[in-house]
């Protein structure tokens, strides 16, 4: 351990420069590739001075390769702020994709859910499920087993309504809070016209306690706004 530590103080101390480096590989190949090898003195000496002879032709192109490197950093500004210009337009069009998928998934939640409703109340027309209610009671009233039904009915419209609400008040920004926000409005209208019938508003009273509270004080809103518009006509 102690060893490491020192071989790695060695190298922060005794850096090698280039130019040094670079003299002894020189020689190293001279020497080994020179027509008399054992001559060491000599090929020392015109190594040295083929160095002093490439000296000038460094010094006359350093300019050169300042100029180049100065053009390079000029070049790479730019580069790197079109880079990411472009990432961040990725970026954003994959979190608006991603807003449209979720959009769309929830509306296809809530879709099934009110289609499951509607497939029920299609075989059941005395229940008085459509949106705008009978002008007139059923004829012959309801058995007690078509109110038992009705109530069924209902409960299930209430669970559509409530997953509606959820749905549409999460915490989505952009195009999906916008798309929510259009959507929420025709479940409003939808509300207050169920809200307008006695027998949603025994059945909402007598289950409202198994809702989401957030939920809950909606209806609770509509049903006081129903009751009142009610008594007020």
């Amino acid at each position: 351990m102690g060893w490491g530590w020192g071989r790695v103080q060695f190298r922060h101390e005794k850096k090698i420069a280039p130019e040094p480096f670079f003299l002894f590989l020189l020689l190293v190949i001279r020497v080994l590739f020179s027509s008399n090898p054992v001559d060491y003195k000599g090929s020392i000496m015109n190594l040295f001075q083929s160095i002093e002879a490439t000296k000038p032709f460094l010094e006359s192109v350093k300019p050169v390769l300042e100029n180049l490197s100065f053009v390079a950093v000029m070049f790479s500004a730019p580069l790197a702020a079109g880079t990411l210009f472009f990432q961040l337009r990725d970026s954003k069009e994959n979190a608006r994709k991603a807003q449209r998928d979720a959009a769309e998934r929830v509306y296809r939640e809530v879709d099934d859910k009110f289609f499951q409703f509607i497939e029920i109340a299609i075989r059941h027309p005395r229940l008085n499920c459509y949106s705008i209610a009978d002008a007139a009671p059923p004829s012959p009233p309801l058995n007690a087993d078509e109110v038992t039904q009705q109530k069924l009915l209902y409960c299930l419209l209430i669970d559509v309504m409530e997953v509606a609400y959820v749905c549409y008040h999460n915490d989505a920004a952009g195009q999906a809070r916008s798309f929510y926000e259009r959507q929420w409005n025709g479940w409003i209208a939808y509300v207050e016209r169920m809200m307008l019938r006695n027998a949603f508003q025994v059945v909402w009273t007598d289950v409202r306690d198994e809702y989401d509270k957030s939920f809950c004080i909606f209806m609770n809103r509509m049903l006081e706004k129903t009751t009142v518009g009610t008594k007020s006509s």
